[in-house]
């Protein structure tokens, strides 16, 4: 599997408009043209901006996602929707080998979710530590404090930021990650993991997700 990862900032003025168009328009068309939803998200404190994650079989043709490579209906969509958006970034994500896939995200029957997903920039002899280091304890810890895996990827090479590490996590709601942030001062296991961590990186940072109507998870 290989993943599409959009970031993009809608103007203001338009949003409802526009996050209407994702709903009305864009997950059917997407679908169609071979890709898996896998969330459909608006970012929590920054209401202008918007996350995509698709999933694909396979890496996809180099200029899958530009205009002229797609049917007259695909083209006309993504002509359509430059108006109402001010910046984007695309990044293609590789899956961990702990890494669900769509469906089985889908089959954990995720409901009312907040969504944290954090960036991780890996120092560049740690990498694979890093990786192996949530996949070992990583995903149990926070599994014991209630938190979901959703997906875990590196940054593929050559897009984006290199050394790079995704992680999207589901979780029940605020005070719930009120608990998960407490924890770290009050369970000496988690503190020790977060720690651990925390010495491979080189910085980091968190966004909180709400899913959009038309996300699967929700």
């Amino acid at each position: 599997m290989i993943y599409l990862h959009e970031t993009f900032e809608f103007k203001p003025e338009l949003a409802e408009d526009y996050l209407s168009h994702i709903v009305n328009d864009m997950k059917e068309l997407v679908v169609s043209d071979g890709k898996r939803s896998l969330g459909l998200f608006r970012t929590a404190f920054r209401n202008i901006e918007g996350v995509m994650i698709w999933e694909h079989d396979n890496w996809p043709p180099r200029p899958s996602w530009s205009t002229m490579d797609h049917q007259p209906e695909m083209a006309s969509y993504l002509a359509r929707r430059l108006p109402y958006r001010n910046d984007w970034f695309d990044r293609l994500l590789v899956p961990t080998d702990f890494c669900p896939t769509a469906e089985e995200v889908l089959s954990r029957g995720y409901q009312d979710k907040l969504y944290l997903e954090v960036t991780a920039e890996v120092l560049s002899d740690q990498l694979g530590d890093f990786i192996a280091l949530i996949g070992s304890e990583g995903v149990a810890t926070s599994k014991s404090r209630g938190m979901g895996l959703v997906g875990c990827y590196e940054t593929a090479a050559g897009n984006g930021v290199g050394n790079e590490v995704i992680v999207l996590w589901a979780i029940d709601d605020w005070a719930h990650w009120g608990a998960v942030r407490d924890a770290r001062n009050s369970d000496p296991k988690v503190a020790s993991y977060v720690n651990r961590s925390k010495k491979m990186l080189r910085r980091w940072s968190y966004k909180f997700l709400r899913p959009l109507p038309a996300s699967p998870l929700q």
